[in-house]
C-alpha cells in the first residue's frame, strides 16, 4: 500500500473519489479486501478509529502528510 500510495500523482489526493477509485481498484488487483486495508489506512492517517473516511483524510492531508502518517504507523508495527 505504501508503495501504490507514493507512486500515485499528487493531483490525485485533490479528489478523494478519485484517489477512493485508485485505491479500491488496487485492493482489488491484490486480492485483499476493503475491511482489512482500509480500517488500518483510517487509523494511520487520522489516530482514531472512528473518523472521516481514509480518501477524505487523504485528501485533506494531501500526498506528503498521509505519506508521512503511512510510514509513522508502520514504525510503530
Amino acid at each position: 500500500m505504501r508503495a501504490f500510495l507514493g507512486d500515485t500523482p499528487e493531483r490525485v489526493y485533490n479528489d478523494h473519489e478519485k484517489l477512493g477509485g485508485a485505491v479500491l481498484e488496487w485492493i482489488k488487483e491484490n486480492n485483499l479486501g476493503n475491511a482489512q486495508t482500509l480500517w488500518p489506512l483510517r487509523v494511520a492517517l487520522t489516530g482514531r478509529e472512528k473518523s472521516p473516511g481514509p480518501f477524505e483524510a487523504a485528501m485533506v492531508l494531501g500526498k506528503e502528510k498521509t505519506l508521512a502518517r503511512v510510514d509513522e504507523a508502520f514504525r510503530k508495527l
